[in-house]
């Protein structure tokens, strides 16, 4: 099933992180590094993600978000962080 994915923000992310970086970071992504419950049970099949992928600049970039449903139609990814990652990851 496709979905159309939204990026939005919870809390502001560092000046240098551009919304490209995180839609690249999602796309270049082999598998998703991390699940978790989502505690406020929001998320679609009560899920948060951790994802480690490339920024359009080839650099690791790490995102943290749950996708969300508006409605039987739109699903949105709500990006709790994204930010450069750790050569360490």
């Amino acid at each position: 099933m496709r979905c159309n994915l939204l990026f939005l923000q919870e809390i502001p992310t560092p000046e240098d992180t551009e919304e490209p970086d995180l839609v690249h970071c999602i796309l270049s992504a082999t598998r998703i590094q991390k699940q978790e419950r989502d505690e406020l049970r929001q998320a679609v099949h009560g899920m948060k993600y951790v994802i480690l992928g490339k920024d359009t600049h080839g650099q690791l970039f790490y995102t943290a978000g749950k996708v969300l449903q508006k409605n039987s139609r739109k699903r949105f990814y709500f990006y709790i962080t994204a930010h450069q990652a750790d050569e360490n990851v």
